[in-house]
């Protein structure tokens, strides 16, 4: 029979809620809340510019003769989607780069990016600078889901870490109920060649909240000591939140390839995407 070891982390663990929990869910939700409003409000971006054409004839060169003309399905449906292409690669590259270089090294980058992104497509002078600076806010998105959701769930402890995760992620709703808000409020108020610039513009204020306390947040306990073995670093970390770990020496995890990975979650990683695929559908399709 294998014996069992206490986790070294078992002190952080049994932590009641402190402040700097809730730090790290308002600095982790701040970007889920920004990158819900980013993805949907550009349906209201485009109804701003088409309805403003169609029903008052007020063109805004180099955007009306894209957005209205014949190739008009390919623009619109390129300038709604291209945030989305985008959150891809950045998912991909800052989920790797997370695992590679640490937490802290990149956190807040991805957020810079997107502050930036969201900034600029305000300032866009045609549809084509709109597109790119999408991606670039795009690529933020997609770099803010794991690092963001990682960095709540290895410093949560164990009685508050669902709530919490839960809590990160119910900032989407906000940012999408703040979408609508602004969206509408701005088409109202108004007129449609500032209304829309305004809704783009404003995307970037959450996120640029944060830059600054993502870059102060220490490497986690856990990849301090499981990627590291730096037990220093894991211990500094712990004390962030006022606890400890119950180790002096490293301790390394073991690393798996990608087939001993799918081999082990395989299961567990197809029963959870496929129903956060669907989810998905249905939540960026109101976009």
């Amino acid at each position: 029979m294998s014996k069992s070891f206490p986790s070294p982390f078992r002190p952080i663990d049994s932590l009641k809620l402190t402040f700097n929990h809730i730090k790290i869910w308002y600095t982790a939700g701040m970007g889920f809340f920004t990158d819900a409003y980013d993805l949907l409000i550009i349906g209201y971006i485009l109804a701003t510019i088409e309805d403003s054409y169609k029903y008052a004839g007020i063109v805004m060169p180099g955007f009306t003769s894209y957005l209205v003309g014949p190739d008009k399905d390919f623009w619109n449906g390129l300038l709604a989607s291209i945030a989305l292409w985008a959150a891809i690669v950045g998912q991909l590259i800052f989920g790797f780069l997370g695992d590679y270089w640490g937490r802290k090294k990149i956190y807040g980058v991805e957020a810079t990016l997107l502050t930036i992104g969201a900034f600029l497509s305000a300032l866009s002078p045609n549809l084509i600078w709109l597109i790119i600076f999408r991606f670039i806010m795009g690529v933020g998105i997609g770099g803010d889901y794991p690092i963001s959701a990682t960095i709540m769930s290895e410093y949560a402890n164990v009685k508050d870490r669902g709530k919490l995760i839960a809590l990160v992620f119910s900032n989407q709703a906000l940012g999408s109920l703040a979408a609508a808000a602004v969206g509408i409020i701005s088409a109202v108020v108004l007129p449609p060649c500032i209304a829309w610039r305004v809704m783009a513009g404003i995307g970037a204020i959450p996120a640029a909240t944060v830059i600054y306390l993502r870059r102060k947040v220490p490497e986690t306990p856990r990849y301090s000591l499981l990627a590291n073995g730096n037990v220093e670093e894991a211990k500094k970390a712990a004390s962030f939140l006022g606890g400890d770990i119950e180790t002096r020496q490293p301790v390394l995890a073991k690393r798996m390839s990608l087939s001993e990975i799918l081999s082990k979650y395989g299961t567990l990683l197809i029963g959870t995407a496929i129903p956060w695929f669907i989810l998905d559908i249905a939540f960026y399709g109101t976009g």
